[in-house]
């Protein structure tokens, strides 16, 4: 059976859609798209899809994925369309692209996530060369899988975070800015978090999921 990935923005007010609640909205969506959607067995039929990675609640992003099983080929730009027309303001669909028979879930292929921070410093803070300093210092000992600082004004700084994907509060783009806070010596609150990216780290190599599928793609 055909699979599509999409990807999708999660903004606005559809931050505050759960988890839960954006797996109700996205079949919602889909059914009422009148995709050919393939459906699970028993009493109560289910399109058949998969997300990535849960988001926090609160939690804006540029980079979801969602795979839909169909039950025919229908054009990408189709299913773009025809989903940005029943989902609420906020969630967009990017782009579209047919996966690999063979290909593991989505679930499975992703690893970690590329995060964009802004924190407000509560106290005097060292020089950007000493910030960036410590902020290798706290990748080296395990609080990130990367990082870097992206901007740095009066009293607040914007990073760039790489985490894993899973493992409790390591995974957690706020727990871990709280802690590189502390090690920075700045002390303070993060303002706001952004996921960039979805990715997955193998062997030096950081893959999103766009390039394990095949080469049709629809952008928008």
């Amino acid at each position: 059976m055909p699979r599509v990935r999409i990807r999708f923005r999660k903004q606005g007010d559809a931050r505050f859609i759960s988890h839960l609640d954006l797996v109700r909205v996205m079949e919602r969506a889909a059914r009422r798209a009148g995709l050919p959607l393939r459906l699970s067995q028993g009493y109560n039929p289910r399109p058949k899809m998969a997300f990535a990675s849960a988001l926090a609640l609160g939690t804006a992003s540029d980079a979801e994925y969602l795979d839909l099983e169909l039950v025919r080929p229908v054009p990408l730009e189709d299913v773009l369309g025809r989903l940005r027309e029943q989902l609420p303001s906020g969630l967009r669909p990017s782009a579209a692209a047919w996966v690999p028979e063979q290909a593991p879930a989505l679930m499975a292929l992703v690893n970690a996530a590329e995060y964009e921070v802004e924190v407000e410093f509560s106290g005097p803070c060292p020089g950007r060369a000493e910030l960036e300093q410590r902020l290798r210092d706290f990748v080296t000992r395990g609080g990130a899988l990367d990082g870097e600082l992206l901007a740095l004004a009066e009293g607040r700084a914007r990073l760039r975070l790489v985490l894993p994907a899973s493992g409790g509060d390591r995974a957690r783009p706020r727990r871990v800015a709280e802690s590189l806070l502390s090690a920075l010596g700045c002390g303070g609150r993060t303002a706001g978090v952004r996921r960039r990216e979805l990715l997955r780290i193998e062997g030096g190599r950081r893959l999103v999921p766009w390039e394990l599928v095949q080469g049709g793609r629809a952008r928008g």
